[in-house]
């Protein structure tokens, strides 16, 4: 039988509601100064789906500098570890387009014969793993901008990230009936195999602690996040949250899980010690992606209520730039100058 969001996605209770209440207030402050903000050089990429674009944002002002056309509505992006080259995955295309940030021209297309969407790198940036639609995961050295391998996991895969040791990969799939349940699946990618982790209705967004010793899972339809531990893969726990969680990102240090609830107008700032949320900061219409600048001292944020990408201090809440978009915006990737 198919769910319905009607049926799941109403998870919310009164006790968090009015803990945004009183820590909104809170973590307002007033922006960090120009001289501050050029402490930090590089280039955010944001991709911008329907646009067929990928959005440039300048890391000193916050200001679009620039686009990179990319047919198929590109949503996802991932950056090589040294930062000169931009992977971007595009929903109705059949390639990965390959980017050189040094010129920010398109360098190179790597064929996939499907449309994709989320992408994750390893960290010696030698391989490339990408969400297929045709429900693969697929392997692509990146020496050679080639797939080498196409890995069948579950019916609607969705996520993807890597471990720190590049040992492991974790996809989301999201269930489509009681014969294709939500689940999370740890693979290995050198033997293939697969173990299956059920978690929490509808599955989307992942975020790894950076140790790689725990994987968040946002459920769109629970209204909550599962907390799975790598080492055993096993659900450790599960923290409810707001309506429809989508994007996350952990911290530098892990000590706190940044959630935002698509479904409703805030990101959540929670403890990965006790699972409590520990505050609320209220940012605008359907908060969707977001992520943290390479130093961890700026919070993006895009609204794709507003059609906005808003930045944010990290650590006050206090916001430093609202930037308009030609149209939603999706998964950003950071690229040093």
């Amino acid at each position: 039988m198919k769910r319905s969001r009607r049926q799941h996605g109403l998870f919310w209770g009164c006790g968090i509601l009015i803990l945004i209440l009183i820590s909104s207030a809170c973590l307002q402050a007033s922006p960090r100064s120009d001289k501050q903000r050029l402490e930090l050089p590089g280039i955010a990429y944001i991709a911008m789906g329907g646009n067929n674009t990928v959005a440039m944002v300048d890391m000193e002002d916050f200001s679009v500098v620039g686009s990179i056309p990319v047919e198929g509505k590109p949503e996802g992006v991932a950056i090589s570890p040294d930062g000169k080259t931009l992977y971007v995955g595009a929903m109705h295309g059949k390639a990965i387009t390959v980017v050189n940030t040094e010129t920010s021209q398109v360098s190179g297309q790597i064929p996939t014969g499907t449309g994709t969407h989320h992408l994750a790198i390893s960290p010696d940036g030698n391989t490339l793993y990408v969400v297929g639609r045709s429900d693969e995961l697929l392997v692509i050295d990146t020496r050679k901008n080639t797939v080498i391998d196409r890995i069948y996991t579950a019916p609607t895969l969705y996520d993807v990230k890597v471990s720190p040791d590049g040992k492991t990969v974790y996809t989301s799939n999201k269930g489509a009936d009681v014969e294709n349940p939500d689940i999370v699946m740890i693979v290995d990618p050198d033997t293939k195999t697969i173990k299956n982790i059920t978690v929490g209705l509808e599955p989307s967004h992942m975020a790894l602690s950076r140790d790689g010793s725990t994987l968040f899972v946002a459920n769109a339809f629970s209204s909550s996040v599962s907390v799975i531990d790598t080492t055993w893969g096993e659900v450790t726990g599960e923290i409810q949250v707001g309506l429809d969680p989508h994007g996350m990102v952990t911290t530098f240090d892990d000590r706190y899980l940044l959630v935002a609830n698509r479904g409703e107008t805030t990101v959540l700032k929670i403890d990965t010690r006790s699972k409590e949320i520990v505050s609320s900061l209220e940012v605008g219409q359907n908060p969707a992606n977001i992520a943290l600048s390479p130093d961890g001292k700026y919070l993006f944020v895009n609204l794709w209520g507003t059609y906005q990408t808003l930045v944010f201090d990290a650590e006050t809440g206090g916001i430093l730039k609202k930037i308009d978009m030609p149209d939603l915006p999706h998964e950003i990737a950071f690229g040093a100058n």
